[in-house]
């Protein structure tokens, strides 16, 4: 055991620190090359942020997340499937499989909308039509699939889930410009010391909520999933859940009735807070049934501790004004990635004993 922390295997450590290095640098690089059959010199005219939009890692991980956020839905309300995916390897095997499937295809459709957007841009497309169109979804499509071997490696030789580590690498790599735009804000006087001092306090607590519901398990990703899968999934129902009552009202009231659901007015949050609360209950009732591992705290507390991360992430910006560098989302995400991590490579604060299958696991469906 190292004296540093209780770093173990210092070797294999940087081994994979390196590896997983090496595999974000490539994504980042990736984010960086546009599709073909954009003008160049239109894109100089472009902001920096745009133009990472349009590489041919446009789509990223989103695709994959899309799909596995319905798979875990599926999962979640029939424990049958949650089973059978556990009963054995080729099963979920073959379900990793499926999920990948889908996820070209989605990229796909998302590529299709992303080039016919791209040709409304006037002059960004040297010969606009079917051919471009073509050429630009296989492109997305291509550059999403090296983007899901990418997670995998990492997960196999890397540190971490590749899934979520390549999932918030945009936000981290976001996070310092944010934070230098909070900074300029509080020097030209927009934002007071204060409410600076307080929107890092309110981030910390939200952390560290997160984090000290997260360290009455064993620390490996199954555990850790009871936290980040009922936030994702919640955050994904609420705007279907605002169509419904959109669909329900329109033409009764539907003009007064909408802003009721927008982002910071209490009723948006309360809703918001009762999918999670729902999808907590749900996920551990579904891995309870088979015979899967959960948190040692009730529902309840897990519930509590993601409504206080979208309390700050959501409700703060626009209930008082004060702009926080992390959605809840990400927030509660970085802190499951961080946490998996330290559970597999530090001693404290997690008991060892299931660090093996932490990192054997396939960090596709996961």
């Amino acid at each position: 055991m190292s004296t540093l922390g209780g770093l173990q295997d210092r070797a294999e450590f940087m081994r994979r620190l390196a590896f997983t290095a090496v595999a974000l640098i490539i994504y980042r690089l990736g984010a960086h090359i546009p599709l073909p059959g954009l003008d160049p010199q239109v894109l100089s005219r472009l902001d920096s942020a745009v133009v990472g939009r349009i590489s041919i890692l446009a789509l990223g991980i989103t695709p994959l997340v899309t799909i596995l956020i319905l798979t875990e839905l599926v999962k979640a309300l029939a424990p049958r499937c949650r089973r059978w995916e556990r009963a054995d390897t080729r099963n979920r095997d073959k379900l990793n499989r499926i999920v990948v499937l889908f996820a070209l295809l989605t990229a796909a459709a998302q590529a299709l909308g992303l080039a016919v957007a791209l040709e409304s841009v006037t002059g960004l497309v040297y010969e606009p039509g079917s051919p471009f169109k073509l050429i630009c979804a296989a492109t997305l499509v291509g550059g999403t699939a090296i983007v899901i071997w990418l997670a995998d490696q990492i997960t196999r030789q890397g540190l971490g889930s590749g899934v979520w580590l390549l999932f918030v690498t945009p936000i981290l790599v976001d996070l310092p410009h944010q934070i230098a735009g909070l900074a300029l804000l509080q020097s030209q006087g927009v934002l007071s010391g204060m409410e600076l001092v307080l929107c890092g306090l309110l981030v910390v607590l939200a952390f560290a909520a997160v984090v000290a519901v997260m360290r009455t398990g064993d620390g490996t990703l199954e555990i850790a999933a009871t936290c980040f899968w009922p936030v994702l999934l919640a955050s994904t129902a609420l705007p279907w859940l605002l169509v419904a009552v959109g669909l329900l009202v329109r033409g009764v009231g539907w003009t007064e009735t909408l802003p009721w659901f927008g982002p910071g007015h209490p009723i948006h949050f309360l809703v918001l807070a009762a999918l999670i609360g729902g999808f907590v209950a749900l996920y551990q009732r579904s891995q309870r049934i088979a015979g899967g591992a959960i948190l040692a705290v009730g529902p309840a507390v897990i519930a509590g501790a993601l409504i206080a991360a979208l309390l700050v992430g959501e409700a703060l910006p626009s209930a008082l004004g004060l702009r926080v560098p992390l959605t809840g989302v990400s927030l509660v995400v970085i802190a499951v990635v961080a946490l998996t991590i330290l559970a597999r490579w530090w001693t404290p604060p997690f008991d060892a004993g299931n660090r093996d299958e932490a990192a054997q696991s396939s960090g596709i469906n996961r």
